[in-house]
């Protein structure tokens, strides 16, 4: 029988770059939050792809014989090389080197494995995975991007080198791996590249590549394949190899994975649809609120995610909070849960795409929108199966990390307005839900639309403001004089009815040439609305003869909703009549 043919360790040839490379420069703080995030999306939409009611993902650290690593005698080679080559131009960096240097001369390294029941792996999800900064796009319910993605991981080696595997419903094996070094010259003048790929043969272009099979690495690798096979018959690992612990003691590393997994993908946990254990241990969903509650006290720090304060708040709200579906105009579905209660300390509100966590700052629905309400914590879950252009919408507007959103990343004009129509739907959801705030009556009629002089304003403002609903009466804008009298009443004409509640609004303020301009936004409905502007003298009361407030002229061709208003909705107090 012929021998099988070995895989390699290639490095192509590439561009001059040394140890500190932008590759991993960008991802050079071991976090354990950014790392086991991506992990977790990686192989919960792995999970989805294939159909799995319920994704499971194994964190296993363990040790592996030095001499087990693939590739090791071309890893060894280029790394000598790489040192020479950079000792030569004085660019050596140590701190970049010794790590490397001390797992090489181990009998054995430190590992860290993630398995999944996912998809698996064929020759193109391989070539996808390896590519650095390809996203597949084509797929729009991918929560992440295996491009950047893998590259997180890497500052958790310290061999700045990790193995893929994995099995697909073929039933093929196939594996795989990426180490990140510096560029070097095997032989004069031939300068290869940081990035070195397990590979059957010398092919530069990774979308042309063949991989090894199981039958073409040695036999350690051969089992960890066929344990793949064996316990989910689809899915795949990630072997980080010379695993540094995210940089924390051994006990710290169970509690960060299973913390991170808990907020950070708490609505999936929550609903059964994803399973984490580290070493054998479940993070089941009895466990989920002692997990997540054990930052409960952190009230600061939340460059990666969102302070631990708000993560029991969260699962309280998927356990306990009231639950609904707000249909967009498209047709897609987005789930919200609401909770209020007098134990909740701040409103918070939280979007999870595909089960992970984005962000806690959403365009129209963060807090000071809901100054009128009672504190509350909600939930806002995208699901790439209810929600699908949505989600890729708030996919695109995500960063390398897959935390936070920036609308201005989004180019279409039309995915945009969808956007925001989605996120004012929401808030209009959440507003039916939550509790509105219990308010005193206010003896004024006015809100103080800025301070100083009408000259003086020139910023733009923006604040709750009550102006007044009325019930059937013939409200509109007001304009004309207005005095007030000695005792402090208003002069009002007598043919004017006035009457009504509060109403919740909040206004823009800004000069528009020699003219002000006033922009209200209505948080609630009402039959009729009356808006006055007046200009306050600033007299003092108790004076004999204060002098006046006069009422502002509002021009013609105020708009509600962008449609002017009939000319017969002002009504003119000076003369009696509208």
């Amino acid at each position: 029988m012929a021998k099988k043919e070995a895989a390699q360790l290639i490095f192509e040839p590439g561009a001059n770059e040394g140890f500190r490379n932008s590759s991993v420069s960008a991802y050079d703080n071991v976090d354990p939050v950014i790392i086991v995030r991506e992990l977790i999306q990686n192989s919960l939409d792995a999970g989805r792809a294939v159909g799995r009611k319920v994704t499971e993902i194994a964190f296993t650290t363990d040790s592996m014989p030095t001499k087990e690593i693939l590739g090791l005698e071309e890893y060894r080679q280029a790394f000598e090389a790489a040192v020479d080559y950079h000792e030569q131009k004085n660019n050596l960096i140590l701190d970049s080197v010794e790590p490397i240097r001390d797992n090489l001369n181990k009998l054995s390294i430190n590992t860290l494995w993630i398995e999944d029941n996912g998809i698996g792996l064929d020759v193109k999800r391989m070539q996808r995975l390896l590519a650095d900064g390809f996203s597949d796009t084509k797929d729009r319910k991918r929560g992440g991007s295996y491009g950047n993605g893998h590259i997180t991981a890497f500052p958790s080696s310290d061999l700045r080198y990790i193995i893929y595997g994995g099995c697909n419903k073929n039933g093929e094996k196939i594996i795989s791996g990426h180490t990140i070094l510096a560029c070097h010259e095997m032989q004069k003048g031939d300068l290869r590249g940081k990035d070195g790929h397990i590979k059957m043969r010398n092919q530069q272009d990774l979308f042309m590549a063949d991989f090894p099979s199981d039958q073409n690495v040695p036999p350690y690798w051969q089992k960890r394949l066929a344990k793949i096979h064996n316990e989910y018959g689809t899915g795949s690992f990630v072997c980080i190899l010379a695993f540094n612990n995210f940089r924390l003691p051994d006990s710290d590393v169970e509690n960060s994975v299973f913390y991170t997994a808990a907020a950070h993908f708490m609505p999936a946990i929550h609903e059964g649809g994803l399973k984490v254990s580290f070493n054998g241990k479940e993070l089941t969903q009895e466990h989920l609120s002692e997990v997540v509650a054990q930052r409960k006290d952190e009230k600061r720090g939340k460059r990666n995610g969102y302070t631990g304060w708000k993560a029991p708040d969260i699962y309280q709200a998927l356990s306990e909070g009231n639950h609904t579906k707000v249909t967009l105009a498209n047709g897609e579905k987005v789930s919200i849960y609401v909770l209020s209660s007098a134990d909740l300390s701040d409103t918070h509100i939280h979007l999870y795409r595909n089960g992970m966590w984005i962000t806690d700052e959403l365009k129209h629905n963060e807090r000071h929108d809901f100054n009128d309400f009672q504190a509350f914590c909600a939930v806002v879950v995208v699901e790439a199966g209810d929600a699908e252009n949505l989600f890729k919408i708030i996919r695109d507007t995500e960063g390398p990390t897959h935390i936070g959103m920036n609308l201005a990343k989004l180019s279409d004009r039309k995915e945009k307005d969808f956007l925001e129509e989605a996120l004012i739907k929401v808030r209009d959801e959440i507003m039916e839900i939550a509790p509105q705030k219990e308010t005193e009556s206010i003896e004024s009629d006015f809100i103080i639309l800025g301070e100083g002089s009408i000259g003086s304003i020139t910023p733009i403002h923006r604040r709750p403001v009550n102006l007044r609903a009325t019930d059937g009466i013939g409200g509109g804008f007001h304009i004309g004089d207005g005095v007030r009298n000695s005792n402090g009443d208003r002069g009002r004409n007598k043919s004017v009815s006035r009457s009504g509640r509060p109403f919740n609004a909040s206004y823009t303020l800004s000069r528009d040439g020699n003219n002000l301009r006033v922009s209200f936004k209505a948080h609630e409905k009402a039959q009729n609305i009356e808006v006055r502007i007046v200009h306050r003298s600033g007299s003092d009361l108790s004076c004999d003869t204060p002098e006046p407030d006069e009422f502002i002229a509002i021009a013609e061709g105020i708009t509600l909703d962008d449609k002017i208003v009939p000319k017969d909705y002002y009504i003119d107090d000076t003369k009696g009549k509208k």
